[in-house]
């Protein structure tokens, strides 16, 4: 039996957009995935596109606090401006569970290039810290072209890629940069499309996602049981590489 861990959902209430289902908290979404059949969840809170970090992360600790089966990804501002990034930054995300970190220029009006970030991002690619990046809705693909020619060791997961051709994106990219990660939600939508990544990449490059609650959950899960994968493969994109990369960071 393939045990699933989500590296895309998200939970609270938006201000805006269309969603089939609110799951306002932690104890809601371990209800969620018992219901669907998903062992663990990396998640995102609404509130980190819409209010400051220092607010929304907490209601992201909030939720990860109510389950092991739970980890966080906390939003960060450049080093400069945001009050969080302080030299016991890391050991305080490894006693959350925050798991990862995501940038949102567009919601938090900065600009995606390393002389913003100094040297905290040179410091996140040294830990292997997984970067969450949310593309279209916050950040550009010229703009992460720029970004990883700069920092070419990031570890960072591409999230909610969109669709149609999106190869022709995110295929340069995942094969320039060894850390470049891809999770499966948009993935869901193209017939065969995780197939041709994991044959073309590798399955170590794919992550099981399913853009919960603005994407359906049972289309993200019916798309990779069916794919056309060794079981191997089917079981490292399903949970075994977003372990891989969380178990690979240095959070101490």
């Amino acid at each position: 039996m393939i045990e699933f861990f989500d590296a895309n959902v998200v939970v609270g209430r938006p201000q805006n957009g269309s969603v089939f289902e609110i799951v306002p908290d932690g104890p809601a979404l371990c209800s969620h995935l018992d219901e669907k059949g998903i062992a663990r969840a990396l998640l995102m809170h609404w509130g980190q596109a819409e209010c400051n970090p220092l607010v929304s992360n907490a209601l992201v600790d909030e939720a990860v606090a109510a389950s092991e089966r739970l980890f966080g990804c906390w939003a960060v501002l450049p080093p400069l401006t945001d009050p969080m990034i302080t030299d016991d930054f890391f050991p305080r995300m490894k006693q959350a569970r925050a798991a990862a970190l995501c940038l949102m220029p567009k919601a938090h009006r900065y600009v995606l290039d390393p002389i913003v970030w100094r040297g905290f991002m040179d410091e996140v690619c040294e830990r292997r810290i997984p970067v969450v990046l949310t593309m279209g809705q916050q950040v550009e693909w010229d703009a992460l072209y720029r970004f990883l020619r700069e920092m070419p060791t990031l570890t960072c997961i591409l999230r909610n890629i969109g669709i149609w051709s999106m190869d022709r994106y995110t295929y340069p990219l995942l094969d320039a940069y060894e850390n470049v990660h891809v999770e499966t939600s948009m993935l869901a939508v193209e017939d065969g499309g995780v197939e041709e990544m994991a044959k073309t990449f590798g399955a170590e490059r794919v992550l099981f996602g399913t853009g919960f609650p603005a994407q359906y959950v049972e289309a993200a899960m019916l798309q990779l049981v069916h794919a056309d994968l060794a079981e191997a493969a089917r079981t490292a994109i399903a949970s075994g590489n977003l372990e891989r990369l969380i178990a690979g960071a240095d959070y101490e």
